[in-house]
Order: structure tokens, then sequence, then C-alpha cells
């Protein structure tokens, strides 16, 4: 919520959150599925990360999984929005 913080994802599978202002990383979560797309809601609490293969991840800001499903959608996710 205070725009501290900037996170990022690729197609290594790597969600990462990194420090707006030094521009270094504060946590990274490794996926085994290449992750596609993030969103972050508006309080900024959590992210929501969408795969490859069709997984959705909704991770609290300190980068532990609070709710993920083991396929989402029999296709890629390639948007997520709050």
């Amino acid at each position: 919520p205070d725009g501290r913080r900037l996170v990022s994802a690729g197609e290594d599978g790597a969600v990462v959150a990194w420090d707006r202002d030094s521009g270094r990383e504060v946590w990274r979560v490794m996926s085994v599925d290449q992750i596609l797309a993030v969103a972050v809601p508006p309080d900024g609490s959590a992210f929501a990360a969408g795969s490859r293969r069709g997984h959705l991840a909704v991770l609290g800001t300190d980068g532990r999984t609070v709710w993920t499903t083991p396929a989402a959608h029999p296709q890629e996710i390639r948007a997520v929005a709050y």
C-alpha cells in the first residue's frame, strides 16, 4: 500500500519483490512453471501469479503462499487482475 515494493515475474519461474528505492531484491519465490502474469490488489496485501500450465497462486507480500490451485484453467494464464 505504500508503493515501496514492486513485484516481477518471468518465464524462469521466479516471482521477485523489489525495493523500489534501492533496487534490491526483498524476496524471491521459485515456481516449477513459467509465470506469465502477476497482479497486486490496491491495498497491497497479496499478489496473484498465473502460470503457463494454468496454475494460479495467491501469495502474501512476505512471499508465502496463501492459496494455490492445482489447475485453475485448462490453458495458460496470461493475465490476472484484482
